[in-house]
């Protein structure tokens, strides 16, 4: 990076989703101009936070919404070179990890560019950024981390009043480009939060429930290739 030029500032979305059989796809697409493989990513929104700047380029540049984590996974910086001036900047790139719900077949830049999903292993190949390379990298290994821990979790412990098990919620503030949220079921009451009566201590120790089971994914959407 050349001394003395000032750092731009963006923030980037790192669209991702779990399949059936746990496994971690992320969706990368390529740029306009050098079709190099990117994330979707742009410049500060006025009246907009960060994480939600993030979800609306998720929309625009690659067509998914979704659930998108105000907790950025990290940054980076790469070069970029400005329009039809040709002057090259450094970029500071925020990046948000986005829960994918929704993979739209049509988007505003659906003829600009390639969208692929992808394993993070084929993506780490795929892209050039080493910053970026290192944040799949870690975001990876935490997916991991966390289905290895999930796997001896009990079951949510919530439960109604006649001792059933309590639904789970969905897509539980669920972003979209407008920030409009989804609720967690249409027309679905929300889930108790009281606890089933305790047994007496002369009986027998309640059992551990087993893990929950991982919400199958949506099936792959065709994409839109470039022109």
């Amino acid at each position: 990076m050349a001394k003395g030029k000032a750092v731009r500032i963006q923030y980037g979305a790192l669209p991702y989703r779990v399949r059936k059989d746990a496994s971690l796809e992320l969706l990368l697409i390529t740029s306009r101009d050098t079709k190099r493989w990117i994330i979707p990513k742009g410049w500060p929104m006025k009246g907009l936070p960060p994480a939600r700047v993030a979800a609306r380029e998720a929309f625009e540049e690659a067509g998914v919404k979704g659930r998108i984590d105000p907790k950025s996974i990290g940054r980076f910086v790469y070069e970029k070179r400005l329009g039809e001036s040709g002057l090259v900047v450094p970029c500071e790139v925020t990046v948000f990890a986005l829960a994918v719900r929704r993979d739209l077949k049509s988007w505003p830049e659906a003829d600009e560019r390639e969208a692929r999903w992808t394993s993070p292993a084929v993506a780490h190949e795929l892209l050039d950024d080493e910053g970026l390379k290192v944040l799949v990298a870690r975001f990876a290994d935490q997916h991991v981390g966390t289905s290895k821990r999930s796997a001896k979790v009990p079951r949510d412990r919530a439960a109604s009043r006649d001792g059933k098990q309590a639904p789970r919620s969905q897509d539980a503030g669920e972003s979209s480009f407008d920030q409009a949220s989804v609720p967690d079921q249409e027309g679905a009451p929300p889930a108790s939060t009281d606890q089933a009566p305790e047994a007496p201590r002369t009986m027998s120790v309640r059992a551990a429930g087993s893990p929950s089971a991982t919400a199958p994914s949506r099936p792959p959407a065709a994409r839109a290739k470039a022109d």
